[in-house]
């Protein structure tokens, strides 16, 4: 019973300190998209205004963030990357999958684990300061950060899914098709790891792509830094 209560005190107070080194940190840009929407266009332009405009602490720091959290959350585990995708890819395995798994590799990490390795090396990345956070769920992590901005970027479909068309050689079907997919796995993982069916509530600017060009978003988004 000691060693359990110890555990538990030890749990609660790696939280706190978590909480409060969060709160300490900062600052950090969070980009949600719909498929289609530029992101990472964004992000290239925005992390060079802000390098040039001398914003945040140490300008040089800024840097922009997606892949990576995938590739640091697969090391902390000992996984292979394709492992963990699942999470942003297809959201969960489903039980027969975790028994199958568990029961053929002597490298099996729970899903909660992995859930819970990828949401503390979001938040480890974000709280480290100067960063731009592209999709991953970051918005639903990072809104206790002093300093964080998290900005959305939609577009109606039939725009985005010319856009997806023009990017890949798609067909309309094929185009169609990922981008229903790819945005309800993402409102999919931001709901889940936010606990709220609101997302809206979580951000503090929309940008309609077909109607503001990036310079516009950019500039829009400096001003929101310095509220």
């Amino acid at each position: 019973m000691d060693n359990l209560l110890v555990r538990y005190f030890n749990a609660k107070l790696e939280v706190e300190q978590q909480k409060q080194a969060a709160r300490r940190k900062g600052p950090v840009i969070t980009i949600s998209r719909m498929a289609g929407c530029p992101a990472g266009l964004v992000a290239e332009a925005l992390v060079k205004r802000l390098r040039n405009d001398n914003v945040g602490p140490d300008p040089r720091l800024w840097r922009i963030v997606s892949k990576e959290v995938l590739s640091e959350a697969a090391r902390a585990l000992g996984l292979e990357e394709r492992k963990i995708n699942y999470v942003f890819e297809s959201g969960a395995r489903t039980t027969m999958d975790e028994v199958i798994e568990a029961l053929s590799s002597r490298y099996y990490k729970s899903d909660a684990r992995i859930r819970k390795t990828i949401s503390e090396v979001i938040r480890t990345i974000a709280a480290s300061g100067s960063v731009i956070l592209i999709g991953r769920g970051g918005v639903a992590l990072t809104q206790d950060i002093p300093g964080s901005l998290h900005i959305r970027l939609q577009a109606p479909e039939e725009w985005r899914v010319q856009k997806l068309m023009a990017k890949n050689d798609w067909t309309w079907e094929e185009a169609l098709k990922v981008a229903r997919d790819w945005d309800r796995r993402r409102n999919a993982l931001i709901r889940e790891f936010a606990n709220t069916q609101d997302v809206d509530s979580l951000f503090h600017a929309t940008f309609s792509c077909h109607k503001v060009d990036r310079d516009t978003i950019v500039e829009s988004i400096l001003r929101l830094l310095q509220r």
